[in-house]
């Protein structure tokens, strides 16, 4: 097996959403159980695959299945779910979380006694309104916030 390893760099406030936090943001940021924020081996897959779609469908000869709403199936899979997957067919590459590197850790976690704490560091709060697509204007009472990993300069 050949493995890879990708470095990301992070340009502007990040946002890998889908958890909710307790009680202090409508969508909080994804984190280690030491407080310590993580890009999901999924969240990093998905935006590899479409990608790679954008790729494969700038050649005609290629044909790409409409995922998630038409898969491929097990069956003569097109060329991204023969390598990505999809429902009833394994992919053939694997993926793991994304972790910050060990000098940035200690600004969101510290260690204190047997275990870690988060520090509270390192993130940013995004205030936002809730917009109507029918009515094309904001939704009254519907504000919101979402937590990101601030910015940081090199």
């Amino acid at each position: 097996m050949k493995a890879f390893k990708l470095k990301l760099r992070i340009k502007s406030s990040l946002l890998v959403g889908g958890y909710n936090s307790p009680g202090l943001f409508d969508l909080a940021t994804a984190r280690d159980p030491n407080g310590v924020p993580l890009i999901p081996a999924s969240a990093i897959k998905g935006a590899l695959r479409i990608e790679f779609e954008k790729i494969a469908k700038l050649d005609c000869e290629n044909r790409i299945c409409n995922m998630p709403d038409n898969p491929c199936g097990t069956e003569n899979p097109c060329i991204v779910c023969s390598i990505f997957g999809s429902p009833g067919l394994e992919g053939k590459l694997r993926f793991h979380e994304a972790k910050i590197s060990e000098d940035l850790q200690k600004l969101f976690s510290k260690r204190e006694g047997s275990g870690y704490k988060p520090t509270g560091l390192g993130y940013a709060t995004r205030y936002g309104v809730a917009i109507s697509r029918k009515r094309r204007s904001a939704v009254e009472n519907m504000l919101f916030n979402v937590e990101t990993i601030s910015q940081f300069i090199d």
